[in-house]
């Protein structure tokens, strides 16, 4: 009996060539705040996207929020101590938010890069670890096992997370704004910062109403 040993290179050749899908990667922002405005009614979240090209067209395979606020869902501004922080999906998100008839602003999708990509989903997973606590007060919170909205994510950059101590200056959508301006600067955005709106219903973002901002925009306080 003769065996016969296949090997990939065989394998190519029978099959023509392997294919390997291209992935792309996308970030959008989210600020919210209630009208008239009020610091325990705001918050700071971002959704990440990684899609496959295929013959057909592009297709979303991974959808992922990081959007940290206290466990108990009630944010309190001046509280020195951390407490236990949870990760809430889009949809819990966009749930809360509804509870005040919150004013939702986003700032994408943007087009970012793979390595960025994956450390947002590595600082998912260490938030959603149970080893990071929360706390509203930005400014004094240096160590990385404590954090706010906006830190959550953006301590998984080397630049924007560590060179500004508060990533977010002010609470809300103004503070995201220029959240979105920072990594605009450090060059963040793929695309010359091109909006995939096409992403928003594919990733069920619409089902809250939100307006499209530019980085560096400023959103009123007391009026929609």
């Amino acid at each position: 009996m003769t065996t016969i040993v296949v090997t990939l290179g065989m394998l190519g050749a029978l099959q023509g060539p392997i294919h390997v899908p291209q992935e792309r990667y996308y970030m959008v922002l989210f600020g919210a705040q209630s009208v008239p405005f009020t610091t325990r009614h705001t918050h700071t979240f971002a959704t990440f996207v990684r899609t496959e090209l295929l013959p057909v067209g592009e297709r979303v395979t991974s959808v992922d929020t990081i959007s940290w606020m206290p466990a108990t869902l009630k944010i309190r501004p001046f509280a020195m101590f951390p407490e236990r922080g949870v990760n809430l999906t889009s949809g819990q998100t966009f749930e809360w938010i509804a509870t005040f008839d919150g004013r939702v602003s986003k700032w994408g999708p943007y087009e970012i890069n793979a390595d960025r990509y994956t450390r947002f989903i590595a600082r998912k997973m260490e938030l959603e670890s149970g080893e990071i606590q929360y706390r509203a007060v930005g400014a004094i919170t240096r160590n990385d096992p404590i954090s706010n909205c906006g830190q959550s994510f953006a301590r998984s950059s080397p630049i924007v997370g560590r060179r500004y101590l508060q990533p977010t200056p002010s609470p809300g959508e103004n503070g995201t704004s220029d959240l979105a301006r920072r990594y605009q600067r450090v060059g963040a955005f793929e695309g010359n910062g091109e909006i995939h709106d096409w992403l928003i219903p594919v990733i069920h973002a619409d089902v809250y109403p939100s307006t499209t901002r530019l980085p560096g925009d400023k959103v009123p306080y007391f009026r929609r």
